[in-house]
């Protein structure tokens, strides 16, 4: 079954009855439910929220960690995203069985190839995220700069597209650690 959800499912207002019924369904009439999220950073701050996604069949969880260098998320306007807590929140999701794919955008204008390989390392070493996905910051609605909304992606990017390789230059975008990477992924 394919059925669109909110692009946050933890700030739609009726995520609590939402679950309450998938857990019923799941429990009290045996449906095999399993499916997909998208959450903020803070969603683990919510009571109960992640422990019901579990129930309800959450089994993977896509999050808007959005960068993790603090001037990139104050020029985008993410002041609700504190890297203090993407620790505890991934945390919280691997404790439930949820793998965790987290969206990293590359593309501000403070952002230089030495900059996002320090913070691919960062991510790596201290959150030990199911998967990371490099996105290109390319212009889409709401998103911010420090000079206002971004129209385009920033020029000095084009030098790091090339046949073959990622829109950040990198050969690989996905930023799983050795322990942390599914068996799939070589």
């Amino acid at each position: 079954m394919r059925a669109g959800l909110p692009d946050n499912f933890a700030r739609n207002p009726h995520w609590e009855p939402l679950f309450d019924r998938m857990i019923q369904l799941r429990v009290g009439e045996g449906l095999k439910i399993g499916f997909t999220i998208q959450v903020d950073t803070l969603c683990h701050r919510i009571p109960n929220f992640i422990e019901k996604a579990a129930q309800a069949g959450v089994r993977r969880v896509f999050i808007g960690l959005e960068n993790i260098n603090p001037d990139n998320l104050l020029a985008a306007k993410k002041r609700q995203n504190k890297i203090t807590e993407y620790r505890a929140m991934l945390q919280k999701w691997g404790e439930h069985g949820a793998i965790t794919c987290a969206g990293y955008i590359i593309g501000f204008p403070g952002d230089t190839k030495a900059s996002i390989l320090r913070d691919i390392e960062i991510i790596k070493r201290e959150f030990a995220t199911g998967r990371a996905r490099a996105l290109h910051a390319d212009a889409a609605p709401g998103l911010r700069g420090p000079q206002g909304p971004i129209s385009s992606p920033d020029p000095r990017l084009h030098r790091l597209r090339a046949p073959g390789r990622t829109n950040n230059g990198l050969q690989r975008t996905d930023l799983c650690t050795p322990k942390t990477r599914p068996p799939s992924v070589s």
